[in-house]
């Protein structure tokens, strides 16, 4: 009983289904700040 009311709570929960990002609608994706340093993006892939 418990499980399934947590199962149902969890499937109300739509916040994956209606989450839109906000993106650059010109250019590339950059996952590096404007002024930070792009060896740092590779120090942390590595």
């Amino acid at each position: 009983p418990q499980r399934l009311l947590q199962e149902q709570v969890d499937a109300s929960y739509y916040f994956s289904d209606e989450y839109q990002p906000q993106l650059e609608e010109e250019g590339p994706t950059r996952y590096v700040r404007p002024g930070s340093s792009p060896y740092e993006l590779k120090k942390l892939r590595r």
